[in-house]
């Protein structure tokens, strides 16, 4: 019988090679580097987007330039509609957005309400026409004439698609944000190829990358325009996005009176004002439609910009006609689509003569629709400001047919101004839009954390410049919003419910109607990161997806099928019903899950695979790991199978060695016995017949290693000649830890080493070929000489091996391979096999290379699959030490023994496999071992239990034993593990239990929930998925929980439920760890699908939300509840939604029957929850009324039964929330109580108390009975209780001991109450928390043990030490009465200069019903009633004493303020000078209620308050200014702040005012700042060389800057401070450091920033030294002073604090030395030049020698103790200074060239900061040569200064040597003048 199923594979494998075949190619975009492939199969817009993803992501087209690319490379498909990656998010086709993975992720397109593109738009005529349409469209482009044009298309439409070809190994940026031309925050995220996510790999250690993207800022945007028609005309735009150049705009007007196709270019373009340009039309054009603006290279169309009748102005423009192409077939669906009456338009009426003028020029011969209605034949508008006034519609006498009585709208004629009626059925595309003035208020901004999945809160930010009265919310869809508004006078906030939410929203202030905006929820697309799955392959099961963002999720499939149902557990969870339909094969199959956002596909699937491990039981040592058959030996037990018990020393941690290998060795006694040698020896590949195509010996490869530290290790070699790359991650792991690599776990033993191995862009031969990674495992050394090292392994050359051992003498090499890989991001199968030494060629020529032929080496070759961009494997070895050595055997070295065992189930018979090959006789205990392992296989027979027949299901009892994993795994293959969920279900499971003898505990489908397992839930398979089944905290079960005495046990996240019948008959449940081994209880799915209870329902009913089976064409039409003993009581459930349905009030164990719309029959059970006992009265006697307190008891008595004790009750009675009846017998015990209500029933070992009548309030205590010691109690169960209103208390009345005693007389009590010193007792919890407590006891106090709980006998009434390890006590739970609430504390935002919010943390433990505000006065608004309580606060001081009145009770009183905050001071700015009148702005912070500002002393004349951070002061400038700052004062009504930092602005002219007309003079420091490449003092260098390199840092914290002419070094300077010096009055030393004496410490550094400190000897004085490399030409800013930075200059920061000053009338130098050390031009003169003598201080200086220039800037002020001061900076003089003559001492060459700066610091108590700068040129114009000998210091100083006000120049020439007096040295004279 031929398979039709292959048949198809086989006819789409042909049509996908056809489909590749006709594939076109579009080389890579120099741009961003990234190819096109336009796939040309035909294909719906889901498709296309998962076909680009297979090789990267879908091409967008985002901007011009982009598609001027594709349309120069598309002469193969011009005409041809193509997909790309924009689509419409909103329903009606609204909005357009970019796809996920685009360059723009997730960034709108366009808006078509507004005709606003916001990047790129060439819209076809009329484009896009979805406008009101229900469908969602998706864009596709289209290549006309060398020109594109964009259409919207159904997504179902058959394109083909253009995708962009990523390399899979590179990541890009992707632009999360969009930024106009004014500049922005832009966000970018990093993204791997085509936004696959990839699991198991680990990137978290990658080294430094650096990735690209592209980036654009925002098209052009049209607010307005004057439309013109005549050449000459000039045209005037309104808009945005214009950049700041009009050389790059260009605009293009409509079409020509002579050529109707063609377009008219406006030329002169201009900016006219703010956001305003204006050209002149070129031609007479007929229309102005489309205009095309294009700024930079980005642009846009538009085909209805609005229009200004007159003149542009600053107001909304007059109209504009909304005339897409849109499938409107009723007026009613473009009014129901578009948001038009916002924003400050709306759907209007033509008014006048000039708007019907326009119009006939516009949209001649057209009928034109207007928002009119006619009354009573008057005319009104019906939408707008105006709705319904009257309104005066333009139109011709007598050119207006008969209009009747109509809600409009009404047709205008733009041939002859005539009005006709209509009706909503009219098809026109031309609406009229017109726009009024905004008011006053406005919305200014909104943050939301609401999105697609998950609730949030949106906040409003709004405006209003008038007193706040009224606010209405406007746009926001009522199913959106939940909860109350929450309103202040300028924010709204509200809460939002999760989903695909965007709308337009406005508000309405004081009846002013706001702008609109545009809202919508952030959007998050669903991440994939794991799965786990029991599902075999032809089998259905679930499988559970791990990840985020499922919220919403509509669709999951796996292998392109989709799942038949689908559970959303959480947001990072869902459950898939899996037909199991896919072949499953090498390759992983894919997962893709589609939310409501978009869809993402990871390939990372395989069914579950059950490996059965060689030695099953692992030697009892360990356990097998089934999903991948080795053993996870117990901590000290090693090998394959578990059984050596390691009884020596640990083997060192393995080495790692300069190729990426590693060298494992073992010792005995410090000696070692063996070392063995692991690394990657070749990569090979072969054929498909295995002939070697390429052999790679990787020891030929350099390695790198780039990153390191003392367990791990990166490498990165590049094969020669080639572009292949390998990265090689080495991990040593000291201790034994698991990892995780391609979903698989595996066990890394201690001192172990992993590799993983990443190739890159290997060139295969062909695609057919496998490559081999070849790891060799060689013995380096080994003692045991006489051994024969032996190899075991699961595999063989023609079968993968997931691990080998190799024993040689007392030592084992372990090697453990994962059974996946990665190839190009996808997971995939592994291939190991262990090389043949006879017939593999590599071992000859292994031993060819070696110098010891008998030298052991095992090759493994790592199998990998064709790949064209990445493959990532895993191998992993450890070395041991074991006391059993091999015998020695005289044979040869026979090194290969692999043993194959695998157990696996064939058509229902057991299949023994055994492969063994070895080169001596087979043991008798190998023999033994086969013979254990087919007994394992075998196993018991199961016994099969008949039907339920409430669901028809059988049950099948395993006779094997199972762990619990095992059990849900053995249940999965037709049906799924026992649940067992109502008492009914219950007896008759126990039925079946005494008819067959069976007593064992069995695994039923339930395991703990939580962390602390004080909770249990049923497992993910059965009829209640991953539903609760009950919590310890408050004893509460949902469902059926025949609880053993003592169980559940809690504190064990790791246990399950097993169920045992009892010798009284009863089905008792018990909790254990699930590593138990026990019986199990399979469900047989008859009927091959079920349904599943998602929601638990109370006895008050509710929404029923069913996991069903959901193929595309089916749905739940139906579905009904049938009482389970009583078929006939039938109830149809409402349908809600699609799988929900609305289940009335009731109680029970229900049939749940549901029919598809196909007629499909489901049936599953259904049952509302169990009761909940909240508390009762104990009673004892025969005709005491009990009475229980608690939910879900129903309405009808004679479904109720309860029994105390194990004695039945009668007379039940019910009121309320209350159960009421009479003990028909004493008791000795109230426990357990058992309520059924309707079958459904609950038993209870610790309800709570009430010591005399049951109220409505808490109950007074209870008794926790489980078995915990101290330790787990404290640990799991008392932090649960902290949100209740109950606590771990203490005894304290005999009425509480007598009763507990009566129940336990023989047990002891633990309380929650610790003894102090002394004897007094404490409380450790609830409200009383540390207060002095008398716990009740009559007995003797026993306690010696302090500050630990105590316990009570209740046998002897006395107080004892806890025993902390005892597992009987019970311990007592007391419940808060109602108590006062009490304010614990607050934390504000709020501050004294703006608004906030508080936040009060409250102590109450009852729900917030009503709540006021006492005392806090101005109080905005309470925002939260819930505790916290959180209010909204007016900016002030605000310290008052207020308190809350909650329920009614008042709280304790505090006292509350605001943050305060003092101004904060940064700069200022000023024009004044010293004795005039002027402003000065301050910028600083916290300036809000600013009450007084000085400067020198003199306040303000009047403070204008600009904002909170800038204060303008109108000055006097009467302080007189000096050498130091003067201070500025700020104060607010906090307090002052001073600082030190006020200058009279200076005007210093330049040494040369024009700057050579290459500059511009900074006349705040008299230097000129060139233009880039001109260069020197004043800018007349243009440098044609290129920049020298930038200057090297060393180790003193001084810089090298070197002067390069080709390649050779022509000078050499040495830059650092030489000397610190403090000299008298007089200019005498006082003390003198040696800089190069100090001791530098590198403290922080990068390429371009180091950080040194010192400290002097015998000295407090430190030292800070930052040193700043400049790449590029910078403007930095020092002391309050701009300061222009060349190309590759460096600058010094010193800080010099606590200097031991000698007098206060010192000064300080800190003496730079510029030192030549080396200079090609040898025969040329250094000369300096200056703007300062030694007399005056100097700012800056020049020294050429050569063809070098270098040059110094000092900031002109100083730090001085944290005040600005002016500096001074002087050229100590060659022939007077002491330094000179011991620098010339210090060095070796006499005529080295050195200069010498001082700047100078007055007397400072803490710190001086100071800053010179310094850089070095290469001219072209090199100093003629002279014949003297190297004279090398010719300073020429000009020096510009005022005295009594005359202008003084000063030219200081000092000559060094004698022989070149009357030499003429001044090269330049340059005049300086002083402004004023």
């Amino acid at each position: 019988m031929i398979n039709k199923s292959l048949i198809l594979f086989i006819i789409f494998g042909i049509f996908l090679v056809q489909q590749c075949l006709s594939d076109t190619q579009i080389p890579a975009w120099n741009v961003s580097g990234y190819s096109y492939v336009l796939k040309d199969a035909p294909v719906s817009y889901d498709i296309s987007l998962n076909m680009c993803l297979q090789i990267g992501a879908i091409a967008s087209l985002s901007n011009k330039k982009e598609a001027d690319y594709i349309v120069a490379n598309s002469n193969n498909f011009t005409n041809t509609l193509f997909w790309i990656g924009i689509q419409s998010l909103s329903s009606n086709g609204n909005g357009y957005t970019y796809e996920s993975g685009t360059s723009l992720d997730l960034q709108p397109m366009y808006d078509v309400q507004n005709d606003t593109c916001i990047t790129y738009c060439p819209w076809g005529p009329g484009e896009p026409i979805n406008f009101g349409n229900a469908s969602l469209y998706a864009v596709a482009a289209q290549i006309t004439n060398g020109q594109i044009s964009f259409r919207a298309l159904p997504f179902t439409t058959q394109l083909p698609v253009l995708c962009l070809e990523l390399p899979s190994n590179k990541k890009r940026i992707l632009q999360r944000s969009q930024v106009p031309t004014t500049g922005g925050s832009l966000i970018i995220v990093v993204t791997n190829t085509a936004n696959i996510t990839t699991v198991g790999v680990f990137t978290q250690d990658s080294p430094p990358q650096s990735y690209s993207g592209i980036f654009q800022y925002k098209a052009p945007q049209i607010i307005g325009f004057t439309p013109k028609f005549n050449k000459g005309e000039v045209v005037t735009i309104r808009g945005v996005n214009f950049g700041v150049d009009p050389s790059l705009i260009s605009v293009v007007f409509g079409n020509t009176l002579s050529e109707m196709f063609s377009k008219v270019a406006c030329s002169n373009i201009l900016f006219l004002k703010g956001d305003q340009i204006t050209c002149t039309l070129n031609d007479n054009i007929v229309s102005p439609y489309p205009i095309n603006i294009m700024v930079d290279g980005i642009q846009v169309t538009s085909t209805r910009a609005p229009v200004y009748l007159d003149t542009v102005t600053f107001e909304p423009p007059d109209f504009s006609i909304f005339n897409l192409q849109a499938n409107i077939t009723k007026f009613t669906d473009f009014i129901s689509s578009s948001s038009y009456i916002d924003d400050g338009k709306f759907f209007g009426v033509v008014t006048s003569l000039n708007q019907f003028n326009l119009l006939q020029k516009i949209v001649p011969n057209s009928a034109v629709i207007e928002g009119l209605k006619v009354l009573s034949g008057a005319f009104f508008y019906s939408y707008g400001p105006n709705k319904d006034v009257r309104a005066s519609p333009y139109f011709k006498e007598n050119a207006t047919s008969l209009i009747l009585d109509s809600p409009g709208p009404v047709l205008f004629n733009t041939t002859d101004a005539s009005l006709s009626g209509t009706d909503n059925t009219i098809v026109t595309n031309n609406f009229f839009i017109q726009y009024y003035s905004l008011t006053t208020a406005r919305i200014i901004d909104y943050t939301t954390n609401a999105s697609n999945y998950q609730d949030g809160t949106i906040v409003l930010n709004y405006f209003l410049n008038e007193e706040f009265k009224t606010i209405t919310l406007n746009g926001f869809s009522p199913d959106a919003i939940y909860g109350q508004p929450i309103y202040t006078e300028n924010q709204l906030i509200l809460s939002v419910k999760a989903g695909i939410f965007m709308n337009y929203v406005y508000l309405t202030l004081n009846g002013q109607q706001t702008n609109t905006i545009f809202y919508k929820n952030n959007f998050y697309k669903p991440i994939i990161n794991s799965y786990q799955s029991i599902q075999k392959q032809g089998e259905s099961g679930n499988v559970t997806i791990f990840g985020n963002h499922f919220m919403n999720t509509s669709m999951v499939s796996i292998g392109n099928y989709l799942c038949n149902a689908l559970n959303f557990v959480d947001s990072q969870t869902l459950v898939c019903l899996f037909n199991g339909i896919p072949l499953g094969g090498k390759d992983a199959l894919p997962i893709r899950v589609s939310t409501n956002v978009g869809a993402v596909t990871a390939y990372i699937f395989y069914y579950k695979q059950y490996f059965e491990c060689a030695n099953p039981t692992c030697s009892g040592n360990g356990v097998c790991n089934h999903d991948n058959g080795q053993c996870q030996c117990r901590p000290g037990f090693y090998l394959w199978d578990c059984s050596m018990k390691s009884t020596q020393t640990l083997p060192p941690p393995p080495l790692v060695n300069n190729n990426g290998g590693a060298v494992l060795v073992t010792k005995n006694d410090s000696v070692e016995t063996s070392k063995f040698n692991i690394d990657i020896q070749y990569i090979r590949e072969i054929d498909s017949n295995g002939n070697t195509l390429k052999l790679v010996n990787v020891s030929d490869i350099d390695w790198t290693l780039i990153q390191s530290n003392t367990t791990y290790y990166i490498y990165t070699g590049q094969i020669a000649n080639s572009s292949t790359t390998i990265q090689l991650n080495v991990n040593i792991f000291n201790t034994s830890t698991s990892i995780v690599f391609a979903g698989e776990t595996i066990q890394m033993d201690a001192n172990s080493v992993k590799f993983q191995v990443t190739i890159s862009s290997w060139p295969f031969k062909d695609q057919l070929s496998t490559l081999e990674v070849i790891y060799s495992a060689q013995l380096v050394q080994n003692q045991d000489i006489c051994s024969t090292p032996k190899v075991l392994s699961d595999g063989t050359t023609s079968n993968s091996a997931s691990w080998y051992q190799v024993q040689i003498g007392t030592s084992i090499l372990s090697a453990r391979f994962a059974r996946y890989l990665f190839v190009n991001g996808r997971i995939t199968k592994s291939n190991v096999i262990l090389l043949d030494e006879e017939t593999d060629p590599l071992y000859q020529i292994v031993k060819s290379n070696s110098t010891d032929q008998t030298k052991y080496t095992l090759l493994t070759a790592i199998q990998v699959p064709y790949f064209d961009s990445q493959c990532i494997l895993d191998p992993n070895f450890s070395l041991l030490l074991t006391g059993d050595p091999e015998q020695c055997d005289s044979k040869k070295n026979n090194w290969k023994v692999p043993v194959i065992v695998v157990c696996s189930v064939v058509g229902g018979l057991l299949l023994i496999t055994v492969a063994v090959i070895m080169f001596t006789s087979l043991s008798v205990t190998f023999i033994c071992l086969i013979v254990f392992l087919i007994n394992i296989c075998v196993g018991d027979t199961d016994i099969l239990f008949p039907a339920w027949n409430v669901t028809g299901y059988s049950y099948r009892y395993l006779g094997l034993d199972y762990n619990y994993n095992g059990a849900l795994t053995q249940c999965q293959g037709g049906g799924f593990l026992a649940t067992i969920t109502s008492k009914q279900e219950a007896d008759f499971i126990r039925a079946e239990l005494e008819t067959n003898a069976l007593n064992d505990p069995f695994w039923i489908s339930i395991q703990a929930a939580s962390l602390n397992g004080t909770g249990y839930s049923y497992d993910s398979s059965g009829p209640f998925s991953t539903m609760p089944m009950y919590t310890a905290q408050n004893d509460q079960c949902y469902t059926f929980c025949p609880w053993s005495d003592g169980h559940p046990v809690i504190g064990q996240s790791n246990n399950a439920v097993a169920a045992q019948l009892q010798g009284d008959g009863t089905l008792q449940f018990i909790s254990v760890p699930r590593t138990n081994s026990y019986k199990a209880l399979c469900v047989e799915d008859n009927l091959s699908i079920k349904i599943v209870q998602k929601t638990s329902i109370s006895s008050d009913g509710g929404q029923l939300e069913i996991f069903y089976v959901n193929p595309q064409s089916q749905f739940l039409d139906t579905c009904q509840i049938l009482k389970w003993n009583d078929l006939t009581q039938i109830i149809n459930l409402p349908r809600v939604k699609n799988g929900t349905f609305q289940v009335p009030p009731g109680t029970g164990l229900y049939k749940l029957k549901c029919i598809t719309n196909t007629q499909n029959t489901y049936i599953s059970i259904f049952q509302y929850n169990s009761p909940l006992v909240i508390g009762f009265t104990p009673k004892f006697q025969k005709d005491e009324i009990l009475v229980v307190r608690g939910q879900g008891f129903g309405n009808d008595i004679n479904l109720i039964s309860m029994s105390i004790g194990n004695v039945q009750c009668r007379s039940v009675q019910l009121s309320g929330d209350q159960l009421s009846c009479t003990l028909s017998s004493d008791v000795l015990s109230p426990f357990p109580l058992i309520i059924s209500v309707d079958g459904m029933e609950i038993k209870s070992y610790r309800a709570p108390f009430y010591l005399s009548g049951v109220t409505n309030n808490p109950p007074n205590f209870a008794l926790f009975t489980l078995n915990v010691n101290l330790t787990t109690f404290l640990t799991y169960i008392v932090p649960k209780l902290s949100d209740q209103t109950v606590y771990f208390g203490a005894l304290t009345e005999a009425s509480q001991y007598n009763l507990v005693s009566k129940i336990f007389p023989t047990r002891v009590l633990t309380q929650g109450v610790r003894m102090v010193s002394g004897g007094s007792f404490y409380n450790m919890y609830g409200p009383s928390k540390n207060s002095l407590v008398a716990p009740y006891y009559y007995g003797t106090n026993g306690c010696s043990v302090v500050n630990t709980a105590i316990t009570l006998s209740l046998t002897s009434g006395s107080l004892m030490d806890t025993n902390t390890n005892a597992l009987s006590n019970i311990y007592f739970l007391v419940y808060n009465p109602i108590m006062s609430p009490t304010i614990v504390g607050y934390t504000t935002n709020a501050s004294n200069y703006q608004d906030g919010y508080a936040i009060f943390d409250i102590d109450f433990n009852q729900n917030i019903n009503s709540i006021q505000v006492m005392g806090l006065v101005p109080l905005y608004s309470v925002l939260e009633t819930k505790i916290p309580i959180v209010l909204r606060v007016a900016a002030g001081i605000n310290t008052t004493s207020m308190y809350f009145i909650i329920n009614g009770l008042n709280t304790n009183q505090i006292n509350y303020t605001n943050n305060l905050y003092s101004p904060t001071i940064n700069r200022y700015q000023t024009n004044m000078k010293q004795g005039e009148t002027g402003n000065v702005t301050i910028f600083g912070d916290h300036f809000m209620n600013t009450s007084q500002i000085t400067i020198g002393g003199a306040g303000c004349d009047y403070i204008v308050y600009l904002s909170p951070q800038q204060l303008i002061c109108s000055f006097t400038g009467t302080p007189v200014g000096g050498k130091d700052a003067l201070p500025i004062a700020v104060s607010n009504n906090v307090g002052t702040t001073t600082s030190y930092l006020f200058f009279y602005r200076q005007y210093y002219e330049c040494a040369n005012p024009t700057c050579s007309g290459n500059g511009v003079c900074n006349h705040d420091n008299g230097q000129c700042q060139c233009r880039p490449g001109f260069y020197l003092w004043d800018c007349s260098m243009k440098s044609t060389q290129t920049l020298p390199p930038p200057p090297l840092v060393n180790n003193n914290g001084g810089a090298v800057l070197v002067t390069k002419n080709d390649s050779v070094e022509t000078s050499k300077f040495n830059i650092d401070i030489q000397y610190i010096r403090e000299i008298d009055s007089n200019g005498n030393t006082l003390k003198l450091v040696n800089v190069s004496d100090i001791d530098w410490t590198l403290i922080q550094s990068n390429t371009t920033y180091y950080i040194y400190t010192g400290q002097i000897a015998n000295s407090s004085t430190t030292i800070q030294l930052n040193v700043n490399i400049f790449n590029i030409s910078t403007s930095i800013v020092f002391a309050g002073e701009t300061i222009q930075m060349d190309a590759n200059s460096v600058k010094f920061q010193v800080t010099i604090s606590s200097w031991p000053f000698k007098d206060q009338l010192s000064t300080l130098e800190v003496i730079y030395s510029a030192q030549l050390l080396q200079n090609q031009d040898i025969c040329s003169t250094p000369k300096v030049l200056s703007d300062g003598t030694t007399s005056n201080s100097a700012s800056w200086y020049q020294v050429q020698i050569g063809t070098s220039i270098l040059s110094a800037r000092f900031a002109r002020y100083l730090f001085v103790n944290g005040r600005i001061t002016k500096s001074n900076v002087i050229l100590l003089d060659e022939e007077t200074d002491p330094l000179y003559q011991i620098v010339k001492s210090n060095s070796t060459d006499q005529t080295k060239y050195t200069l010498l700066t001082a700047i100078q610091v007055p007397y400072f108590d803490s710190q001086c900061i100071l800053d010179p700068n310094f850089s070095l040129l290469l001219t072209g114009d090199p100093e003629q040569c002279d014949s003297k000998k190297n004279n090398w210091k010719v300073p020429v100083i000009v020096v510009c200064s005022v005295v009594g006000g005359l202008i003084l120049i000063t030219v200081a020439v000092v000559i060094i040597k004698k022989q070149l007096k009357g030499r003429k040295l001044i090269d330049m004279a340059v005049k300086l003048k002083r402004k004023f």
